[in-house]
């Protein structure tokens, strides 16, 4: 299930085990690097007029074409009785605030290396977005993880990775890093 809507769609309800990854302009490489090679896909969309579009896109980066797609979208799934799951969406007052309460937590940066090296938030994880679904190992599992990029769009899709190998407590930043620096908040380098 590759799930194409918005960050804040996805997180507010979504079918459980579904990949994110919104369409935007960055929709093919973010979809080339998470999806399972060879993985027969089913689209969740916005609107049926986004269909043309995704699947032009997977086509381009060497899918093949999706098994289907989800004709009456999250309300007709959502009204048929289907289980939904969700991914909590932090600002980053509320990271920042949960960060000095809650000691386990792991605050894992999705940036590229330039971004990270350019400065983060402090005691973050780095691991690039495009490198999670190689070292996902790398992410504990027994301890809650709050994704952060640059804006809340790669977050989202690293969300959607954790939550589909898994992963329990998962929570997705907006706003990301931008936001962090526009709050004054922190940084390091």
């Amino acid at each position: 299930m590759l799930d194409c809507r918005l960050p804040e769609a996805f997180g507010g309800g979504h079918i459980p085990g579904a990949y994110h990854v919104g369409l935007t302009s960055s929709f093919p490489t973010w979809a080339g690097s998470i999806l399972p090679p060879g993985t027969p896909i089913l689209l969740v969309l916005d609107r049926p007029s986004h269909l043309w579009e995704a699947t032009w896109h997977l086509l381009r980066i060497g899918c093949d074409l999706p098994h289907g797609w989800l004709a009456e979208g999250m309300q007709g799934w959502r009204t048929s009785g289907g289980e939904i799951e969700r991914v909590m969406q932090w600002t980053v007052s509320e990271l920042y605030e949960r960060q000095h309460s809650e000691h386990d937590l792991l605050v894992l940066d999705v940036r590229q290396p330039g971004e990270w090296q350019s400065g983060h938030v402090p005691e973050a994880k780095h691991i690039a977005g495009g490198k999670l679904t190689e070292q996902i190992e790398k992410v504990p599992r027994d301890r809650p993880v709050a994704v952060y990029c640059g804006s809340g769009y790669r977050s989202s899709v690293a969300t959607s990775v954790l939550k589909a190998n898994g992963y329990q407590q998962v929570f997705n930043v907006l706003g990301g890093f931008s936001a962090w620096q526009a709050c004054g908040l922190p940084v390091e380098r």
